[in-house]
């Protein structure tokens, strides 16, 4: 199979939203079968993965076994045959690696059947190049090894795209990423959610100016409180993207506040610790990704790391696609165990809505340690710590009390809050939470290792 033969003229294009529920089926499930056929046929790793599977176009996915990005070897992955001992530049140590076909030629509808123009292209544009004739801050990981960064370094260089634009490296300090929207006076901001939060409590106390007319959130868990604060500080319009490495923009957000799955380019499951589908309203224990336009390092039932919910849509805005809610990161939560069978979890979300709403925190992060709990914070300007910490203690300790965890240490950290290399923050963490998990025994915090991908 070739991919030219998959590729539309441009008077045979429709536009996947025109498309009634059926012919939408129908579009996903041949997307699906080519992509997988020619995964099978091209890749190595899919080729061994799928050896025993007999597809037969069941939309279904549960025929597959899951894949793991951390099992991806570049040169037994890709469908193009290239190797990575081969690649020009420098590559980043610890982030994968793959291709990504962008032929201008092809280029998104290729790796879709015949006839149709994807949803997800016509979001990039709305997104990206719609923003042209608005002056727009573009806060994002500089390095070029996230999907965010390469999309954004690339941008750069493409004048319709750069024209009236400010890039700004989201891994700054926070109070130079303040100047520089502040100077840039921006239109439109896009921006991760914390950092969106520190600009609204600025702009509440006066110490900016700028009053944009749209803000973008993606990159990290954004509730309800975010977008309220937002709008409280400047009165403007604030829409949630939902995007990964592995498939870009996945979802986004509609005028009535739900985030809607861009079908046409990505399957995105909800899935309990057996890997089945866990139903709709319900909380994940994973988050499986099939996206259907990465023909050169395809994904094929990729785990994201996340937990989400996904919602049947019953939308007022028209669009028929499934609604998600992403609730965070699998490597942020903390299991406590209290006995031999049971165990509790605590979300990072419960956290964040819990104490965000102090007003004169800024900033806060929780550190979770073998014997006690670090609480770290940044306090707004002549805030006093230990007034603050006390009106934390309540709740936060109420909260664990409520969990049935009776003998956590909460202490002061005179540590301040860390952001991520690439500019990310996490409410939550946890030294060496990829290799090792905390149960909770007899008052005492125990860590044991355990196997990469052993169940949770």
């Amino acid at each position: 199979m070739k991919r030219s033969e998959l590729a539309a003229s441009p008077k045979e294009i429709r536009l996947f939203l025109e498309l009634n529920e059926k012919e939408r089926r129908a579009f996903r499930e041949k997307s699906l079968e080519n992509l997988i056929l020619y995964a099978k046929e091209k890749s190595p790793y899919y080729t061994e993965l799928f050896n025993d599977v007999q597809w037969h176009g069941d939309l279904s996915l549960s025929v597959l076994p899951i894949s793991y990005p951390d099992e991806f070897s570049f040169d037994h992955w890709n469908t193009l045959g290239l190797k990575k001992a081969d690649l020009k530049g420098k590559l980043p140590g610890k982030t994968a690696v793959y291709a990504m076909d962008i032929d201008k030629k092809s280029y998104p509808i290729a790796a879709t059947p015949a006839g149709m123009a994807t949803q997800r292209a016509i979001l990039e544009e709305r997104i990206l190049m719609g923003l042209r004739e608005n002056k727009t801050a573009i806060v994002y990981p500089k390095g070029k090894s996230s999907f965010l960064g390469k999309l954004f370094h690339y941008g750069k260089r493409i004048s319709k795209l750069r024209a009236n634009k400010y890039f700004i490296d989201a891994a700054l300090p926070v109070c130079e990423i303040l100047t520089k929207l502040e100077a840039a006076k921006p239109q439109v901001i896009f921006i991760y959610p914390t950092l969106a939060g520190l600009l609204a409590k600025a702009k509440l106390r006066g110490e900016i100016k700028i009053s944009p007319k749209k803000i973008v959130l993606y990159g990290e868990y954004s509730g309800n409180y975010l977008k309220n604060l937002l709008t409280e500080a400047f009165s403007c319009a604030v829409q949630r993207a939902y995007i990964t490495s592995e498939g870009g923009i996945l979802a986004a957000e509609c005028e009535n506040g739900h985030m809607h799955i861009c079908e046409d380019w990505a399957i995105v499951e909800a899935v309990d610790r057996d890997n089945d589908f866990i139903g709709y309203g319900k909380k994940s224990e994973k988050a499986l990704l099939t996206n259907l336009w990465n023909y050169a390092s395809p994904f094929i039932r990729c785990d994201l790391g996340d937990k989400i919910v996904l919602r049947e849509s019953k939308c007022a805005c028209k669009n028929s696609a499934k609604q998600i809610e992403v609730l965070g990161k699998a490597d942020d939560y903390i299991d406590f165990m209290i006995s031999s069978d049971t165990i509790i979890r605590i979300l990072p979300v419960s956290l964040y809505e819990l104490l965000s709403p102090i007003a004169e925190i800024d900033l806060f992060q929780i550190i979770v340690h073998k014997n006690e709990i670090e609480f770290r914070m940044q306090a707004a300007p002549g805030a006093d710590k230990q007034v603050l910490f006390h009106m934390v203690e309540e709740p936060l300790m109420g909260y664990l009390y409520a969990c049935e965890l009776r003998d956590i240490h909460l202490t002061l950290s005179d540590e301040a809050p860390v952001f991520e290399e690439d500019g990310r923050f996490r409410y939550v963490m946890q030294p060496n939470r990829e290799e090792e998990i905390t149960y909770y025994i007899d008052g005492e915090m125990v860590t044991v290792r355990r196997d990469k991908h052993e169940k949770d």
